[in-house]
């Protein structure tokens, strides 16, 4: 239970995040573009920094290299002229500047390869800085599209008002009339009980009717007025 539980909280946190993140892409896009500014530009410092730092040892080297050339022909002539100790000396620098050129022509190296990559990769976050920003202005196009989508969505909402009303009206335009229906009823009934058929009968000649009517009231009234109202009246 508490297993599941913690799962379905996991997963609409994360549904959640998601959606937030959506809603707010353009937002987030232009923060993560302007961290990788950042990160960028420093990079490109280093590498400056790196190559400056290249050349200099290489200037270096070129200036410890003469000078070697120059001891080793120091030393040819010191043995030329037979000076064996003053030779071995020179022998002896001579070797530990050997050994410093060794040492940074392998540095000089090592700055070169690690500038050519770090080149390469301050070249391929430029390209990839260049998507984001054009991911950017497609991520803004999308959002003004939703908010344009969200304005189309009310106009739908009311005319679907609108269409439900019509459609009410029309139905209670298309329904019976209920005085109709009570006088179906009510003949229903008349028909059911024979009264029908008497009103039939009496209209017909045959006996009296079972109902008043508007000319039997007339005539019962004709017949109680005195003839001197009747003249007067005319």
């Amino acid at each position: 239970m508490f297993k599941t539980l913690r799962t379905i909280f996991l997963g609409k946190a994360a549904r959640a995040e998601q959606e937030l993140e959506t809603a707010n892409a353009a937002i987030i896009i232009e923060q993560k573009i302007r961290e990788a500014e950042a990160g960028h530009a420093m990079a490109k410092r280093g590498l400056a920094s790196l190559i400056t730092r290249s050349k200099s040892e290489s200037k270096a080297l070129d200036v410890l290299k003469r000078r070697i050339e120059d001891l080793e022909q120091r030393t040819r002539d010191a043995l030329a002229a037979g000076k064996d100790a003053l030779a071995h000396d020179a022998a002896a620098l001579l070797a530990q500047l050997e050994n410093e050129r060794h040492v940074r022509e392998r540095s000089l190296i090592a700055s070169k390869e690690k500038a050519e990559r770090m080149r390469l990769a301050i070249e391929k976050t430029h390209r990839q800085l260049v998507d984001l920003r054009q991911g950017l202005i497609t991520a803004k196009s999308i959002e003004s599209e939703r908010r344009a989508i969200g304005h189309i969505k009310g106009d739908i909402s009311a005319h679907s008002a609108i269409a439900e009303g019509e459609a009410v009206l029309k139905r209670l335009l298309g329904s019976p009339d209920p005085v109709d229906a009570i006088e179906a009823l009510e003949e229903i009934e008349a028909d059911l009980s024979g009264e029908s058929v008497m009103e039939r009968l009496s209209d017909a000649g045959f006996g009296d009717s079972a109902k008043v009517k508007a000319n039997d009231i007339l005539e019962r009234l004709r017949a109680e007025t005195p003839k001197s109202k009747k003249a007067k009246t005319a």
